[in-house]
């Protein structure tokens, strides 16, 4: 049995949360000096020469021989960042040592790319389609989970009230399902859904008025 001293280490980075979040560096050194700290490591960074992806090994090895580890990325893989362009995954240790566990999350690839025919766009369908060929290779377990129906974003929407009060030219009035399943191409996602509706609800807080328009 364990060290009742060191319970199980659950790490939870929200990549995107913030503009540092996105970057390689800084998620391996919060996670590194996290690790450390739990558990009371003598694993000291610097013997790495600054390599932290070098250390982390290292430092998971060392952990899983005191307790469990489990590491959770929420996201997007695709959004992390370093100096090096083509980064990729390769940050990722190959193999995780006993009772350690890691759950990634990651956007599949689309036949078509979301927001435009923009640079941005363009380059952000690229490293979508990188990530997921870097996780077919290493033949990790994946979990897919679809977007929801037009009708269940339909039902979630009237039976949680999400609807918020809008305003257009003429009145207030409550915007309809429909109009809320038309906002994003993204809707459909269950994240992207209750973020919509908890932004939504802080910017009622704040005095702000939803406003919609529609295509001709």
């Amino acid at each position: 049995p364990h060290n009742v001293e060191y319970d199980e280490f659950l790490f939870w980075h929200s990549i995107g949360c913030s503009r540092v979040s996105t970057q390689v560096t800084q998620l391996l050194r919060r996670l590194i000096l996290s690790l450390t700290k739990h558990f009371e490591l003598k694993t000291p960074i610097d013997q790495f020469q600054g390599k932290l992806s070098w250390a982390l090994p290292h430092v998971l090895e060392s952990a899983s021989e005191k307790g469990c580890v489990v590491i959770i990325l929420d996201g997007g893989l695709e959004n992390i960042c370093g100096k090096d362009a083509d980064l990729g995954l390769s940050w990722i240790p190959s193999r995780l040592p006993p009772n350690v566990r890691l759950i990634l999350s990651a956007t599949v690839p689309q036949t078509k790319m979301i927001g435009g025919n923009s640079d941005y766009a363009a380059k952000h369908h690229c490293r979508i389609k990188k990530t997921w060929d870097s996780i077919n290779r290493m033949k990790w377990p994946v979990l897919m989970l679809n977007n929801m129906s037009q009708r269940d974003i339909v039902s979630v929407v009237e039976n949680f009230d999400l609807s918020p009060t809008c305003s257009n030219d003429q009145h207030n009035k409550k915007w309809s399902a429909e109009n809320f399943v038309s906002l994003h191409p993204q809707i459909g996602n269950p994240c992207f859904l209750t973020l919509l509706h908890r932004g939504m609800q802080v910017a009622n807080y704040l005095g702000y008025e939803a406003q919609y328009c529609t295509k001709t």
